[in-house]
């Protein structure tokens, strides 16, 4: 089996690839299967509300291919914080993972 090809793009084209209706990226999370990699206390520098959690969570495919990585951080009261949004790290398109 051959190594999925990885190539890296600028942050905003690949926030504007998860983003993309064509992918369905968001809509995607229910359902795979996701696997929690980092889980720590956000940085003070991070400017979040005291309490919140940095969090990187991957997401894989029925086949556990993967299919994407996302961080975001996650309030006390357990809304997003920072944009609101989670930012993709990875992204799978057509058989091509992209990072940042």
């Amino acid at each position: 089996m051959t190594d999925t090809p990885r190539t890296r793009i600028s942050d905003r084209d690949l926030r504007d690839k998860f983003n993309n209706n064509e992918g369905g990226y968001p809509s995607k999370i229910a359902t795979l299967l996701k696997r929690t990699i980092y889980n720590e206390l956000a940085s003070p520098k991070s400017s979040q509300v005291p309490g919140s959690r940095s969090i990187v969570d991957r997401y894989y495919n029925e086949a556990g291919q993967l299919v994407m990585t996302l961080h975001y951080f996650l309030k006390p009261d357990g809304t997003l914080g920072g944009s609101g949004k989670m930012g993709p790290k990875e992204l799978l398109v057509d058989d091509t993972i992209y990072f940042k």
